[in-house]
């Protein structure tokens, strides 16, 4: 009996296999095109990341500038129940760009932590890297 059972062996493992696949395994597609949850924490992550980074900068209104251009369609974004703090980010950075234009303007602390107020009614816990100084 013990003759037979190396054929069974072998069809086991010839199934495991073709079963399992021999290669690495690719991990499955997913489409975050439409989670609203996923772009409200990219987006939080992209505001706190520039608030904070921003006070280290010569040009404050280049840095607004990636806020401003990344909030600016939001029709074709998955903005969910979170449209209207999109708008009020969108609307309080594009102000700050304009009055940066030539420096930093007076009230400008003040005014980049309104706006981190505002990012922060967004989910997700972002990590936010602090880049080293840019003078």
């Amino acid at each position: 009996m013990k003759k037979n059972t190396f054929p069974i062996f072998l069809c086991l493992a010839f199934l495991v296999c073709a079963t399992l696949g021999c290669g690495p395994r690719e991990l499955p597609f997913t489409d975050n095109s439409k989670d609203s949850v996923a772009f409200a924490s990219s987006m939080k992550g992209l505001v706190l990341n520039t608030t904070e980074n921003i006070k280290t900068i010569k040009e404050p209104a280049d840095a607004l500038r990636g806020i401003v251009v990344a909030l600016s369609e939001l029709d074709v974004c998955p903005t969910g129940e979170h449209l209207k703090t999109y708008q009020e980010i969108h609307t309080l950075a594009k102000a700050l760009m304009i009055d940066c234009e030539k420096g930093k303007p007076a009230g400008f602390d003040g005014r980049i932590k309104e706006i981190t107020e505002v990012a922060n009614k967004l989910p997700g816990d972002p990590k936010i890297e602090k880049e080293a100084s840019k003078d």
